[in-house]
């Protein structure tokens, strides 16, 4: 779903600028659940990056979106009320429980090669 801005004033973002900005979303997230925050192409597209969030279970206060200019330029972008900013998407998770051993197999078609070891 898209999310709006929600503030009493523009907010104006400048080149290389990073601000949080009030959506008026509240949440209320059933346990099993999270909602991520996700970019909108329309506003990647000029530069203006929504950063990937996790609103999970436990939290309650309002949701905010952190948006940064990655523009170089002396671009800067006003956010107004109401506008598009951001998507949350609700996903079910898995709760893992996690094990710690002393080794593990490396018997893959990757291996250990790191980032770009599979062409």
């Amino acid at each position: 779903m898209d999310v709006k801005a929600n503030m009493l004033k523009p907010i104006i973002l400048l080149s290389g600028q990073t601000r949080s900005i009030p959506t008026g979303v509240y949440l209320e997230i059933l346990a099993g659940f999270e909602v991520q925050v996700r970019p909108k192409s329309s506003l990647s597209a000029k530069g203006i990056l929504a950063h990937f969030g996790t609103v999970d279970c436990g939290y309650r206060g309002e949701v905010l979106v952190t948006l940064s200019n990655l523009n170089t330029n002396g671009f800067m972008h006003t956010i107004k009320q109401g506008d598009k900013i951001a998507q949350l998407v609700l996903v079910p998770i898995i709760q893992a429980e996690l094990v710690q051993v002393d080794s593990i197999s490396i018997d893959t078609e990757r291996g250990t090669g790191g980032h770009g070891s599979t062409n």
